[in-house]
């Protein structure tokens, strides 16, 4: 257990999407949304993405933890153009959401 311990976890966590990506995440951006955040919502529906569907589903209440305030999920979610992503049901703390062809 404790070398399982030292080594960390068993997968690398960390996404980064292309920089051609991101730049047309910053172009399409409002000024006002903190573009981590949408490149966040991006990078989860890429790693979460099932084959059978374009939908993925969205833990709302754990990107509020995640982010460290609860405006992501009253007031972020709700500005993200829907050039970038589409949202469908929306409660209980989670949402579905789609991107948009031209940002995947």
């Amino acid at each position: 257990m404790a070398n399982a311990l030292y080594q960390g976890p068993l997968r690398c966590t960390d996404m980064e999407l292309p920089d051609e990506l991101m730049e047309r995440l910053r172009t399409a951006t409002p000024k006002e949304i903190p573009i981590h955040m949408v490149s966040a919502v991006v990078a989860y529906y890429i790693a979460n993405k099932p084959d059978d569907s374009d939908w993925v589903v969205l833990p709302v209440a754990n990107f509020d933890a995640y982010f460290g305030t609860t405006s992501f999920g009253r007031k972020i979610l709700k500005q993200i153009p829907q050039e970038i992503m589409e949202r469908s049901n929306t409660g209980f703390g989670i949402c579905r959401y789609r991107i948009t062809n031209a940002f995947r």
